[in-house]
């Protein structure tokens, strides 16, 4: 009995959390769907893309990392129809989940743009020899084993001009239970940003999300290599 406690709240490996990812993709996209976590992705962009116009313009390339079912690369192709912007994204999703990945790709079959899938890791980026002009990173640098490690690796396939955005979860006492059973980190804002600077970001934002869970779960980030005004 103790035993299987114990190994219940064990920090899961990452086959376990594939595992786990693989048998809730049918049903990934309605959740963050009816969640708002989509709709907070895109109050996030949105709000990015009015600070620096520039971030989505042209052709760009897109790196969906921990991509999901795509929650956050279909984020920015309704702001890109919403703001009527001028950008031709190419996306790449990664994630380690095959099942998640199936599903990404059904929901990004809407959008006429350009979409590749790799089953892999953030942490295998470190061997990318690709650089990106925009990096989405939805709730993946909490399962992480050295956060800052990541950091730096998101912060070497970013090209220089490029933007990093992503959604992080956010100490709540209504995360507490799965914190203990999924043994995730949660981080406050100013903590989250000297990770940002330790990985060599010089131009740094925070946004709030304001409806539904991700108001109480999460909070929004953005990262330039470059400084910006």
């Amino acid at each position: 009995m103790f035993y299987s406690v114990a190994r219940f709240f064990r920090r899961p490996d990452l086959s376990h959390l594939v595992e786990h990812y693989d048998n809730a993709a049918w049903r990934w996209h309605g959740f963050v769907q009816d969640k708002h976590y989509v709709q907070a992705y895109e109050r996030l962009l949105g709000h990015v893309v009015d600070l620096f116009p520039g971030t989505v313009q042209g052709r760009i390339s897109v790196l969906d990392v921990g991509a999901g079912s795509a929650g956050f690369s279909l984020a920015l192709c309704r702001v890109i129809e919403s703001k009527c912007l001028d950008a031709k994204p190419e996306f790449v999703l990664l994630d380690p989940s095959a099942g998640m990945l199936d599903q990404a790709l059904l929901c990004m079959d809407q959008y006429d743009y350009p979409v590749k899938s790799c089953q892999s890791t953030a942490e295998d980026l470190k061997a990318c020899a690709q650089t990106y002009d925009l990096i989405l990173c939805g709730h993946v640098i909490e399962h992480c084993k050295d956060p800052a490690e990541v950091l730096t690796i998101l912060s070497g396939v970013l090209n220089p001009d490029g933007m990093l955005v992503m959604s992080v979860s956010k100490p709540h006492w209504c995360t507490w239970m799965l914190q203990v059973i999924w043994r995730y980190r949660c981080y406050r804002v100013e903590e989250f940003h000297a990770l940002l600077r330790g990985a060599h970001f010089k131009t740094i934002g925070s946004l709030g999300f304001v409806k539904g869970p991700p108001k109480f779960t999460s909070y929004g980030y953005f990262a330039s290599r470059k400084k910006r005004r």
